[in-house]
């Protein structure tokens, strides 16, 4: 069974951030040599939030997702993952270890994939109803 990573908001190939230059760095440097683009889709039963952090005096703007089976679909891209040790790498940036997301495993196109859901209170973050970032 291929193991797949479905990735959403600024993860997402399609998304270059100027001022967040080591995150451009990280997708075309690390992620491309151990991901393998397959295409767009989405994840349903999901609701999506807006997250503004507040680091050394500049704001990052980002999104989580969270289970909801009263939830709508999430868009994203989904990757076949060539080199499972990437996960390390992934789970760092993500701050699995701080509790700011987790990794869980679900089951898409057959395969498993993995996606990180945001490990927060939502109570007080903005709503992306459209399930896009």
């Amino acid at each position: 069974m291929e193991k797949q990573i479905f990735l959403y908001g600024t993860l997402k190939r399609s998304i270059l951030n100027k001022e967040q230059n080591f995150d451009n760095i990280f997708k075309t440097k690390i992620l491309e040599k151990h991901l393998y683009y397959k295409y767009d889709t989405f994840i349903l039963k999901r609701r999506m939030y807006l997250i503004k952090d507040k680091i050394d005096q500049k704001t990052y703007i980002y999104p989580g997702i969270i289970l909801d089976p009263q939830g709508y679909p999430v868009y994203g891209e989904l990757y076949s993952i060539k080199n499972i040790n990437i996960l390390d790498t992934l789970d760092e940036y993500e701050e699995i270890e701080k509790g700011l997301y987790k990794r869980e495993s679900i089951i898409m196109a057959g395969n498993e994939t993995y996606v990180y859901i945001y490990n927060q209170k939502t109570d007080n973050l903005q709503e992306i109803k459209t399930g896009r970032f």
